[in-house]
């Protein structure tokens, strides 16, 4: 059975993918409140012992990360980079915490686990990285400043190392998803265009989808773009 590991399992995008996948794969993740997740997720869904506490915003450097993703077997056959937050402001009112806990999140989280689990499959030389990443990277929206940019910064990261990796048959496909409903948006919003949103389920579809198409050896998905039928907010 293929081994899933995926950042950011509590709600959303990243507990319906939880749902979808654990049917299939033997799942792990992280969570930054362990207590909560194991009242909400159900044996049944993933064991819990398969499941590490880790808050990105209080990251300061790659060994707290790595003295905890040691406790996840090494071989991993598939990394799912879906933790995320959204700080949404005009930038002329943000604030330099909005940055830094933006950046931790969406790209510090991203670098480090990455950097653990890659150099494993690369030793197997086989292994499938997914990134969640956001459509505010292909089109400027407004209040998004400094979330695009985080994401923007995982795009050229995870761009790059596709290109170093390709050879040893690790496959890297970044989801640019546009408006999805989840609690990275305000209640308002949500109670206003949710019927228009995409559902997480929906997403965790596309993804079970993906890593059914790395299976494939001739060929990639490099990047995939899925957004609202009527368009993006």
């Amino acid at each position: 059975m293929k081994k899933i590991f995926i950042t950011g399992i509590s709600s959303g995008i990243g507990k319906a993918i939880i749902h979808k996948l654990s049917k299939n794969y033997e799942c792990y993740g992280t969570t930054k409140n362990l207590a909560k997740l194991s009242k909400s997720l159900p044996a049944n869904i993933i064991n819990i012992n398969n499941v590490i506490e880790l808050d990105f915003t209080k990251i300061e450097g790659d060994k707290n990360i790595t003295s905890v993703l040691n406790k996840i077997p090494d071989d991993i056959d598939v990394l799912i980079n879906n933790a995320g937050i959204a700080l949404f402001s005009p930038f002329i009112e943000s604030k330099f915490q909005d940055l830094t806990e933006q950046v931790k999140v969406n790209f510090y989280s991203n670098f480090l686990i990455t950097k653990y689990f890659l150099p494993l499959m690369v030793q197997r030389k086989q292994g499938t990285i997914i990134n969640i990443l956001s459509v505010a990277s292909l089109k400027p929206f407004e209040f998004a400043s400094i979330y695009s940019a985080t994401k923007s910064a995982s795009v050229g990261l995870f761009s790059s190392i596709r290109e170093e990796v390709r050879s040893q048959n690790i496959k890297i496909t970044n989801v640019f998803l546009g408006a999805t409903n989840t609690k990275i948006w305000d209640s308002q919003s949500r109670k206003e265009f949710g019927e228009r949103m995409i559902k997480p389920t929906q997403v965790a579809d596309a993804i079970y989808s993906l890593i059914l198409l790395s299976q494939h050896s001739e060929m990639m998905v490099e990047d995939i773009v899925i957004r609202p039928q009527g368009g993006d907010l």
